[in-house]
């Protein structure tokens, strides 16, 4: 089930986690063993991601006008993520992710509804 909600997050507007999340709520966990369950199964996916763009960095480099952007935008992502933990383990466990839903789900049929068949192709 949560590997469905994982291919799920292919569709436009709608969020692995927030997938994965619903999905390990209908199963009946409660909602920190379903942040945690979320969170750890994305493990494999982001660390593939990361092996392949870090390998396909390495073997085409990062131009030197680009490297300290580059640096910079990577130290606050990493800084961002880490930094966040606590703050999205206070919002889990005291709110509902329901306004989060209605947004994701009205984003992704807007962005559905806004595509045409032919931008697919191109």
């Amino acid at each position: 089930m949560l590997g469905l909600a994982q291919a799920a997050a292919l569709v436009p507007g709608v969020s692995r986690n927030g997938a994965t999340l619903t999905a390990a709520r209908l199963l009946r966990l409660d909602r920190p063993a379903a942040s945690r369950l979320s969170r750890h199964a994305a493990l494999p996916v982001m660390a593939g991601a990361a092996l392949l763009k870090g390998t396909r960095l390495a073997q085409r480099g990062v131009p030197p006008a680009l490297a300290a952007a580059f640096t910079a935008g990577a130290g606050a992502a990493l800084a961002s993520t880490y930094l966040s933990r606590k703050l999205l383990g206070r919002v889990e466990r005291s709110r509902s992710f329901a306004p989060l839903a209605a947004y994701r789900v009205a984003l992704g049929a807007l962005s559905m509804a806004s595509s045409r068949p032919d931008d697919a192709l191109q």
